[in-house]
């Protein structure tokens, strides 16, 4: 009986170690970058700093999330706004208006012709 208590204690010790370690690793694997290290430990908040990334991540180190090649590349229009697919939209030119000019131009031809 003895024994087996024993026994049953050194298993609980060593499943606690065991979830220690694991914590460890998280907290690691979770303050990985300049970025989370600044988050406080959770693997939970580490999906807000990933949401609040614009467009000047691609100057300092990601780590294992390194985004893929031209992802960080943006046009230049690109380069004052933030990274979000809700502001990721081509701003509109206004063709009708442009075209209207040059016909203007094609219609008033020099004397020469």
């Amino acid at each position: 009986m003895v024994l087996r208590s024993v026994q049953m204690t050194l298993r609980s010790i060593q499943m606690t170690l065991r979830s220690v370690q694991m914590t460890l690793r998280g907290i690691r694997f979770a303050t990985r970058t300049d970025d989370f290290a600044k988050l406080p430990v959770g693997f939970a908040r580490r999906t807000v700093g990933f949401a609040k990334r614009t467009d000047d991540f691609a100057k300092r180190p990601v780590g294992f999330a390194k985004r893929p090649v031209g992802f960080a590349k943006r046009p230049d229009d690109f380069a004052t706004r933030t990274v979000s697919f809700a502001k990721r939209t081509v701003p509109k030119i206004s063709f009708h208006h442009h075209f209207r000019h040059s016909e203007n131009e094609s219609l008033s031809l020099p004397n020469g012709f």
